[in-house]
């Protein structure tokens, strides 16, 4: 019952992306060289990580309904008797509320990225007249043919430096450091969710089967 209910939260996540209006994934070229030197051009950015941000505080929000209606319907399709069924009930609410904190963890996890990426934009905003775009193809060679984008001063650079490796940083702890879709993001969001929950194997020293 209780990984059921969890696949309901998950099982609402295409409702809650058109909802909120996210489209396939951040502008195309974030991250990259032009967009760190040229942000004002990409103003979708920010549109795109607040929509992000509130489907995952949505969702938050929509846990304790999501799980009540999911075990509502367990129960009334249970075959087992009726108080079989209330002991599984309540052995999936326990596990649900023994992971709470887990899935906190998560959604913690998802708006940071987000928070990171709006904190980059106003980061990029503010110094973008002291970023120089210098592509690996052009007329000079490139101080940095990595980012394409080359800070002039130290001030400057240091900013921007903290600012694009937090966003890394986290999305390294998103998903790895694929491809920015979202698609990618809520299927990292979706396995995480589903491993707040312990295992057959975590509960096999004498605890309670799952329910």
């Amino acid at each position: 019952m209780a990984r059921g209910a969890l696949h309901s939260l998950v099982d609402a996540l295409p409702e809650l992306r058109e909802l909120v209006g996210l489209p396939p994934g951040p502008p195309e070229h974030w991250l990259e060289g032009h967009y760190l030197a040229s942000a004002a051009s990409y103003p979708g950015t920010l549109d795109y990580w607040d929509a992000f941000r509130a489907l995952v505080r949505q969702l938050r929000s929509e846990e304790v309904p999501r799980f009540e209606a999911a075990l509502d319907a367990a129960a009334a399709q249970s075959p087992l008797t009726p108080e079989q069924t209330r002991d599984a009930r309540a052995e999936a609410e326990r596990r649900l509320s023994e992971s709470a904190q887990r899935r906190r963890a998560v959604y913690a996890l998802m708006e940071e990225l987000a928070n990171a990426a709006t904190d980059l934009h106003a980061v990029l905003l503010r110094i973008g007249d002291q970023i120089d775009y210098q592509p690996v193809q052009g007329p000079r060679v490139s101080v940095d043919p990595v980012l394409e984008a080359v800070p002039r001063t130290p001030a400057a650079e240091a900013e921007f430096a903290a600012a694009l490796d937090r966003v890394l940083a986290t999305l390294e702890a998103v998903n790895g450091l694929a491809p920015v879709t979202t698609e990618g993001l809520l299927d990292a969001l979706a396995r995480r969710l589903a491993d707040t929950l312990p295992t057959h194997t975590a509960l096999a020293r004498g605890a309670t089967p799952p329910a």
